[in-house]
């Protein structure tokens, strides 16, 4: 007992520096950087590469109601789909807090179409479910036309979550990713 105790303990403190390295990078997250972890724990991913996605997507607003020009809203960007499938309204999820909002991300994430089989323990995958589920599990997925044209020029996973961490603040995982892939170029 006294051992589980001392894990526990272990487990609880980095909980606490990955949030507050998270707060401390992201200064907007504060408030509910522990959930930000917790979620990112519980659909088995980095909470840093979490933390980084709602960066980008909130335009590093951590915003739970911004809303961009196409109707897409909050910290991963629901859309109309995203929120149906969810069986709440993008109206509803902009309403939250941020924290209320992390349990929506949640359970976007264990969506089975949006997971595809993915365990998120890489980045592009993560990133993809929110961007392009259909290309989850290959970096060199090309995007279609219509959204290589609407999304300035971006053709693949790689290429997106790239870009999408030009303002990352924590590690990104991108080097091993990039590692990976240049060695089955070979």
């Amino acid at each position: 007992m006294v051992v589980d105790k001392g894990i526990n303990m272990q487990i609880l403190k980095s909980k606490r520096k990955l949030a507050q390295d998270i707060a401390d990078a992201y200064p907007q997250s504060s408030g509910f950087a522990d959930k930000i972890v917790e979620v990112a724990k519980n659909i088995g991913t980095n909470p840093y590469w979490l933390a980084n996605l709602i960066n980008f997507e909130s335009a590093g607003t951590f915003s739970p109601s911004i809303t961009n020009s196409l109707g897409y809203t909050g910290l991963i960007q629901f859309g109309n789909s995203a929120s149906r499938d969810l069986g709440v309204t993008t109206a509803y999820l902009r309403s939250l807090s941020a924290r209320e909002q992390m349990d929506w991300v949640q359970k976007y994430f264990e969506l089975p179409h949006k997971r595809r089989g993915s365990d998120y323990s890489n980045p592009i995958d993560l990133y993809m479910a929110v961007f392009y589920p259909l290309a989850i599990g290959n970096p060199y997925y090309q995007f279609p036309p219509d959204v290589i044209r609407a999304n300035n020029g971006i053709d693949t996973p790689m290429e997106y979550t790239i870009r999408a961490n030009r303002n990352a603040k924590l590690p990104t995982g991108l080097e091993k990713q990039k590692k990976a892939i240049t060695q089955n170029d070979k």
